[in-house]
């Protein structure tokens, strides 16, 4: 190889490597360390904001019963973590069905209002999507399943098999 072929890639090479130089001309100087008194608290205006109760994991004793919290689960949060499966498709499906409205199930947009969360998922590579409902408090799996999509579109929609194998599943546990 001769030099003029390889020189323009050397130099994109070693510009990429090396630091970019500071823009203002001034140097990075890190935040100090919030001050403490004698006792090691911090300076309550300084202080990290508390966190929210409502997503911290709640502890699990022998008596949790998965069934009964299915039972008793009345707002429902849906996940969508496939690009293929939007969680407003599900939503739509599932309040179509009549057994939503007889088990009296709602949907919420803001998952910290759900007693429920039901996350659905696409099984790569394939077209086989599995669902998972949630309890949001220790994030224990209460009930699981799949559905397959249909290849060419002539079968029911995966959203409405999966809003039809989870609404039984509901149904059976009340």
């Amino acid at each position: 190889m001769t030099l003029r072929r390889i020189l323009p890639t050397l130099i994109a090479v070693t510009m990429l490597a090396s630091p970019a130089p500071a823009q203002s001309g001034r140097k990075f100087e890190p935040e100090p360390a919030p001050i403490s008194d004698n006792r090691g608290l911090q300076d309550p205006a300084k202080a990290p904001p508390e966190k929210d109760n409502a997503h911290e994991v709640v502890p699990v004793g022998a008596d949790y019963n998965p069934n009964a919290v299915l039972r008793k689960a009345r707002v429902l949060f849906i996940r969508s973590k496939s690009a293929y499966l939007k969680s407003s498709d599900l939503e739509n499906e599932m309040r179509q069905r009549p057994e939503f409205a007889a088990l009296g199930l709602l949907v919420t947009k803001e998952e910290g209002n759900a007693e429920l969360i039901l996350e659905v998922g696409r099984k790569v590579p394939g077209r086989k999507f599995v669902y998972s409902a949630i309890d949001p408090r220790t994030q224990i799996v209460l009930t699981s399943g799949s559905a397959r999509a249909d290849l060419f579109g002539l079968a029911p929609s995966v959203a409405h098999k999966i809003a039809k194998r989870f609404l039984q599943r509901v149904q059976a546990v009340r």
